[in-house]
């Protein structure tokens, strides 16, 4: 038992995903800094830092702070205005990995002051933030796909995997205690919902539609479905592709209607942390236009791609051609993996299995 223990969480292996979240954590933190979100307010988006797109009363205070924090100083709206402008170029130096081992650690920091600096900042996406930049503050997150990586000379030195066991677990337990606190009559019957949605919370030009085909039983059912299989079937193998499926289904919906920000963003980036650890291990051969557009998409870094003949070959050894092989390839491409799983639903498996062999040749 303590040896599996040890190994779960000491064992030596390689860290590409915590790589990978560093990147989509900044990517994420530059949107919201930006004002680049919500798909509920795509008439409506502009760039603009987020002082001047909420104004500027939310973030000085004005007094409401929790007394436990008064020794945090207060700021003017100009401290606060250049303090958020440095949050954005820390945001950026973390998403291209540039300093990361300094820049890590103090946008963490600076996050944190945020959130004692006032008690607007004590929002869901807020507290997920704070608790990915620690961990990345710590972690080996420069080690790939930076430029960190491209300015040190030879290979990165050996890892364990316990950072990357620890942003797992934060994710699984994200969704654990979401929907454990959900579990109560006002979401079983639907009717919070009906507050939500008679208080203006859904908003924007697809509300009404998804609204109306759906109805307050159902969208609070289906919260509780997707959160409650995220919360565990992430872990697993068999359940991994209904759960991210899921997932993606429900934060796209939430992005549609309601106005959380970046969350929704977060929490389907955060999903890259239970990929297969070993890098580009499924290979794509595919005529050169399909060949360009998944090296474009291939964001999570997972195929390795040629030219020729379209055949793909999985990291389990299993072969395949025709419209199999670009579901296989859509799966593991970020944009295109809701419409892959959907294809792969029963009765819509095209394609054919072939050799090995036959593929590599």
């Amino acid at each position: 038992m303590i040896a599996a223990w040890n190994r779960f969480w000491f064992a030596p292996g390689r860290v590409e995903l915590v790589a990978l979240m560093r990147i989509y954590v900044g990517g994420c933190l530059l949107m919201k800094k930006l004002g680049l979100w919500g798909l509920h307010r795509v008439d409506q988006i502009d760039v603009r830092l987020r002082f001047s797109a909420r104004g500027a009363d939310a973030y000085v205070g004005n007094g409401f702070r929790d007394p436990v924090f008064d020794w945090v100083p207060r700021l003017s709206l100009q401290e606060m205005y250049a303090l958020d402008q440095l949050q954005l170029v820390g945001a950026l130096l973390l998403t291209v990995g540039l300093g990361t081992r300094v820049v890590a650690p103090a946008l963490a920091a600076l996050h944190l002051f945020f959130i004692l600096h006032s008690n607007w900042t004590y929002v869901h996406h807020n507290n997920v933030y704070a608790a990915f930049l620690v961990l990345l503050a710590f972690a080996p997150a420069a080690d790939h796909y930076s430029l960190d990586a491209l300015l040190r000379k030879g290979p990165a030195p050996p890892r364990r995997v316990t950072s990357l066991r620890l942003m797992q677990v934060l994710v699984c337990a994200i969704y654990f205690s979401t929907t454990f606190g959900k579990l109560n009559h006002g979401w079983l019957s639907g009717r919070m919902m009906e507050v939500l949605e008679a208080n203006d919370h859904f908003r924007g030009p697809f509300a009404p539609t998804l609204w109306a085909m759906s109805g307050p039983k159902l969208v609070s059912h289906f919260t509780l479905w997707a959160e409650g299989i995220c919360s565990f079937g992430l872990c697993f193998p068999q359940t991994r592709l209904l759960a991210a499926f899921s997932g993606v289904m429900l934060h796209t919906g939430i992005d549609m209607m309601m106005p959380v920000t970046t969350f929704s963003y977060q929490m389907m980036s955060s999903y890259v942390l239970f990929l297969d650890p070993e890098p580009r291990r499924t290979h794509l051969c595919a005529p050169p236009w399909l060949a360009w557009t998944a090296r474009g998409l291939d964001w999570a870094a997972r195929l390795t791609v040629t030219t020729g003949p379209l055949a793909v070959t999985t990291p389990d050894g299993r072969a395949f051609t025709g419209l199999r092989a670009l579901r296989e390839v859509g799966l593991r491409l970020p944009l295109t993996f809701p419409a892959a799983f959907a294809l792969g639903l029963p009765f819509t498996l095209w394609g054919r299995n072939t050799r090995r062999g036959a593929i590599a040749a």
